[in-house]
């Protein structure tokens, strides 16, 4: 992690509120490479907990299995998205492997903007608007 910006990630945890009541944010944990960040997200945690892979990482909420995901902007870190990383880590580690890798090459801004996801899960979540009676809509730079 880059010198600083451990107390930049310290302070956008601080932000989300379900975190901010609840923790006293203290402890963040390195992960080396995907299997790690997996086993971290499996230990026992607390909310406020940070696992930390490269430039991104997930802090434990209170809300229940949510997790919030971060990305790191030079010296500064920014949440982007509440999911329940752990179960999908668990249940389907391909796709957590995949989301990750997603969120790794994105740019700071697309994450912001929830236009990491990899294909097969923007994919996903048309196909459940789509059942569900809502139009199956792409998002920008994506083809129908």
């Amino acid at each position: 992690m880059l010198p600083g910006s451990r107390e930049t990630l310290f302070s956008a945890i601080r932000e989300n509120p379900w975190i901010a009541e609840k923790a006293d944010v203290r402890r963040i944990h390195e992960a080396v490479g995907p299997k790690g960040l997996k086993k971290l997200l499996h230990d026992r945690c607390e909310t406020g907990d940070c696992a930390v892979l490269d430039d991104v990482a997930f802090a434990k909420q209170s809300a229940g299995e949510l997790w919030l995901a971060l990305k790191r902007d030079g010296d500064t870190w920014h949440g982007f998205e509440s999911m329940p990383a752990a179960r999908i880590a668990e249940e389907d580690p391909a796709r957590f492997d995949a989301l990750v890798e997603s969120m790794r090459y994105a740019t700071p801004e697309q994450c912001r903007r929830l236009q990491y996801r990899p294909l097969s899960d923007r994919s996903e979540f048309a196909r459940a608007a789509a059942d569900r009676g809502g139009e199956a809509r792409s998002l920008p730079g994506e083809a129908r």
